[in-house]
């Protein structure tokens, strides 16, 4: 018997150098850049949701300020 199997895997799309007043908007703003189209393909899309955001703080090589935040921290999510 065959069958078609769609495995859900989550990878992580880093933006670079995004400015913004605050962590939360840098998601919200990062969401915004990230062209989604550009990664699928005809056995690959995305699900409709974003399950974390990992902010990075400028000088900060230890990453002892990076903040996750939930898509229900950050207000719209994913926008595909």
């Amino acid at each position: 018997m065959k069958y078609e199997v769609h495995v859900y895997a989550t990878f992580r799309v880093k933006v670079e150098g995004v400015e913004a007043p605050d962590p939360k908007a840098a998601c919200r703003l990062a969401t915004k850049r990230v062209d989604f189209d550009r990664y699928n393909g005809p056995n690959f899309e995305w699900s409709d949701d974003i399950t974390d955001y990992l902010v990075d703080y400028e000088n900060d090589p230890e990453y002892e300020q990076s903040q996750f935040f939930t898509p229900a921290q950050i207000e719209g999510g994913r926008q595909p």
